[in-house]
């Protein structure tokens, strides 16, 4: 396996979701009061299973039935059913923990990312967007957006995320799954969507 592929599987968009809901949990100063420690691990566990399970279980059977030639879906038209998964997979998850945990930065977290599956979903329809660069592009603005005031150890983390940004997309441009535009659309798409968000309703 190539390094740039390495970096492309550690960075997937897939695991961007429970990782921005683990970064809330541990980097917010008064979730740690209202969670315990122990439904802290349940909430994240809760988020992977229906962000990443689900919607990877998706592409599997896709390829297993002959749907797609590869699981990661070069080509456009492969990524609608996925998609529209992953958008009706978010949505249960979101309506889910609103009745079980009302707590606005929780739910804030979980309708950004259906509000940007379902947006990927109709872009793809005649644009390949980068996936990679739009989940990283959300935890950036999610982390942007909180601010040194509710995300300890602000400096750390948004750089962490820059770089992240940084590294999937170039693995994403050097595996030619994408150009430039694509990446870039992504990311803007992500940082926009997410951070505009968390900054109108917070």
């Amino acid at each position: 396996m190539s390094f740039w592929k390495l970096v492309s599987y550690l960075l997937h968009p897939l695991w961007v979701p429970s990782l921005a809901m683990a970064l809330v949990l541990a980097t917010h100063p008064s979730l740690s009061l209202i969670i315990p420690a122990a439904g802290q691990w349940r909430l994240v566990a809760f988020v992977f299973v229906f962000t990443a399970v689900i919607p990877g279980v998706t592409v599997v059977y896709m390829k297993r039935f002959g749907l797609v030639k590869s699981l990661e879906l070069p080509q456009r038209k492969q990524r609608r059913l996925p998609l529209l998964v992953a958008c009706l997979s978010f949505s249960a998850a979101f309506y889910m923990l609103r009745s079980a945990i009302p707590l606005p930065l929780i739910e804030l977290l979980m309708l950004s990312g259906m509000l940007l599956m379902g947006l990927a979903l109709m872009i793809t329809l005649f644009y390949k967007i980068s996936m990679h660069t739009m989940a990283w592009g959300a935890i950036t603005g999610q982390v942007l957006a909180l601010g040194p005031w509710q995300v300890q150890g602000f400096l750390f983390w948004f750089s962490l995320a820059i770089l992240c940004s940084g590294l999937a997309a170039s693995s994403r441009l050097a595996l030619r799954a994408h150009v430039g535009h694509e990446l870039v659309a992504g990311f803007g798409l992500g940082f926009v969507v997410t951070g505009g968000l968390f900054q109108m309703l917070l």
